[in-house]
């Protein structure tokens, strides 16, 4: 499998075991520690699916998913350690593909 993927995650540690466990799986993985960077990734470059922390150093996650729906709807999984119902909703609508609250159940991960 030569699947591209994106974590925007600024915990190191979590952004270090999520590309173990996704290159272990065979996935292509890019990583991204800000808004900033990430957005140059997607600009630069194509990727299948985005693992996206909601709460970043310099913006707001979702933000990233509203500004390039295109790249982006149905292939990205929200994450976050502060889950609402309404940031839920709101992912969602703005077309992610999943929301899953940290710590993170690898399962849920490949559902």
């Amino acid at each position: 499998m030569n699947t591209r993927v994106l974590i925007i995650e600024d915990e190191i540690s979590l952004r270090n075991s999520l590309k173990k466990l996704l290159e272990l799986k065979r996935f292509k993985v890019t990583e991204a520690g800000d808004f900033k960077n990430a957005e140059k990734k997607l600009i630069s470059d194509t990727f299948e699916i985005f693992i996206l922390d909601l709460r970043l150093p310099d913006k707001n996650g979702m933000e990233l998913l509203i500004k390039y729906p295109e790249k982006m709807e149905g292939k990205t999984i929200i994450i976050t350690a502060h889950a609402t119902i309404q940031s839920a909703v709101e992912a969602i609508k703005n077309g992610a593909f999943s929301y899953l609250e940290k710590p993170l159940d690898e399962e849920l991960l490949f559902v």
